[in-house]
């Protein structure tokens, strides 16, 4: 009996040595399989930011050149570029069925997401001035360092499918698919007051004046290019905080004439002679 009993004890341990092993192997195992893929992370980054520089450096080099052309005639046709022209006032609405003159302004709040997310750096849109216009990256090479660097943020605490998740963006950033069409919105002057009465709730209108391109990073071409004037909206929404009295007035209406700024720089885009 307690022969039996030792050998069950022995046999025990014998397979608890095993799955140990067992264990040790795998782990070692997975941890070089994730030590590869962390490093193929960072070999496609790398790839990604120097085709980045090279598609920034097209970008600068077709602005320049399209500086120096007139713009499309007036008869030429809209820019076709998908994705690029925005929907004609009041579209939204009636594709979604909101009908009433009191129903949500979505032609505003479209315009403002966009505006938004080509002033975080998350969309193919930039507006700037000319004079910000030589040391500015294109938006997509922009776009690019930003989610490069949230990678390898995110890679220093990943672990084994988080690992997988963050190799397959870094495989889309460096795919010659991720380079769509940039749409530049040149802002060349401003005018009007920046008055504001809070009290009375009026404004005084501005404008702004520029001219707008679309490039194209399969032809390293400005496929279309534009002039516009954009205008203050007749009414300007804000939520007015305790204590700022009417700064927040102003920066509503800044963030509206910036909105309404890159949505008339892209409906005034034009084919170009150099577009398909």
């Amino acid at each position: 009996m307690e022969l039996t009993r030792a050998h069950e004890r022995l046999r025990t341990a014998a397979v608890l040595a095993l799955v140990c092993v067992g264990l040790t192997a795998c782990s070692r195992e997975r941890e070089r399989r994730e030590a590869e893929q962390r490093q193929a992370v960072e070999a496609q980054l790398v790839k990604a930011e120097a085709q980045a520089d090279a598609m920034n450096a097209a970008w600068h080099t077709a602005l320049a050149a399209a500086e120096a052309r007139k713009s499309p005639p007036a008869d030429a046709p809209r820019c076709d570029v998908p994705g690029v022209m925005p929907l004609a006032p009041g579209e939204l609405k009636k594709r979604l069925g909101v009908t009433g003159a009191n129903g949500p302004d979505l032609d505003a709040f479209m315009r403002n997401a966009a505006a938004a997310r080509a002033d975080s750096g998350e969309s193919s849109e930039l507006v700037i001035t000319p004079t910000a216009l030589a040391a500015a990256r294109s938006p997509r090479a922009r776009m690019l360092a930003t989610r490069a660097k949230d990678i390898r943020r995110d890679l220093e605490r990943a672990e084994g499918a988080r690992i997988e998740a963050l190799l397959k963006q870094a495989n889309e950033l460096a795919a010659r698919g991720f380079w769509e069409p940039d749409v530049v919105v040149i802002v060349e002057a401003e005018a009007g007051s920046r008055g504001v009465d809070v009290g009375k709730k009026t404004f005084a209108g501005r404008a702004a004046l520029g001219r707008s391109y679309v490039f194209s990073y399969g032809t390293n071409e400005i496929v279309c290019a534009g002039r516009f004037v954009a205008t203050s909206s007749d009414t300007v929404e804000f939520v007015s905080h305790l204590g700022l009295g009417s700064g927040d007035a102003y920066g509503a209406i800044d963030r509206d004439l910036r909105a309404r700024v890159l949505d008339q720089g892209k409906r005034s885009l034009q084919k170009t002679a150099a577009a398909p």
